[in-house]
């Protein structure tokens, strides 16, 4: 996100798992190349380094498994209203997602949230970039491969892109 909003384009990010503004405070450690933990003690040199920036950034976030890919294209459609068409979502992450279906098995859940994701992708004509969690087998290897991602092998069949 950081590096698209550097580029000039305007990004919209999707937190389900921290705070908007913790995630602002990333996004300002990373332009400013000022450390997280000392943003407060560097404002100006912050504040400087956020005015050469030429993109947008809005950040959203909402409680973990509350939210459908429904409620993200509202806040597209929003954010387009008020003149700030973003050029690329970023979705953190994937697995938090809600499905617009019910289903019994976790597994079915996500890989239908991740459908809906895609899909949303399409109809907006954006790039989507999201993440997912590795499965334990995955915490010991160095280079992850599909039969480490977590719960469902179908969400990473639906991706365009994958990197480990």
């Amino acid at each position: 996100g950081q590096h698209a909003i550097r580029e000039g384009y305007n990004v919209a990010h999707y937190t389900f798992e921290l705070s908007d503004i913790y995630v602002g405070k990333r996004y300002d450690s990373r332009i400013s190349e000022v450390p997280f933990d000392k943003l407060l003690d560097n404002k100006e040199h912050v504040k400087d380094s956020l005015s050469s920036v030429q993109g947008k950034l809005v950040i959203k976030g909402f409680p973990a498994k509350t939210v459908t890919t429904l409620a993200l294209k509202n806040h597209v459609n929003q954010l387009t209203i008020r003149n700030m068409k973003p050029d690329l979502l970023v979705v953190d992450y994937g697995d938090l997602l809600r499905s617009t279906r019910s289903y019994d098995q976790k597994r079915l859940e996500e890989e239908a949230a991740y459908e809906e994701l895609r899909a949303l992708a399409q109809e907006l004509n954006l790039p989507i970039w999201t993440a997912t969690q590795a499965n334990r087998e995955g915490m010991d290897v160095e280079v992850l491969t599909l039969k480490h991602v977590a719960e469902c092998f179908g969400k990473a069949m639906i991706a365009d892109f994958l990197l480990s």
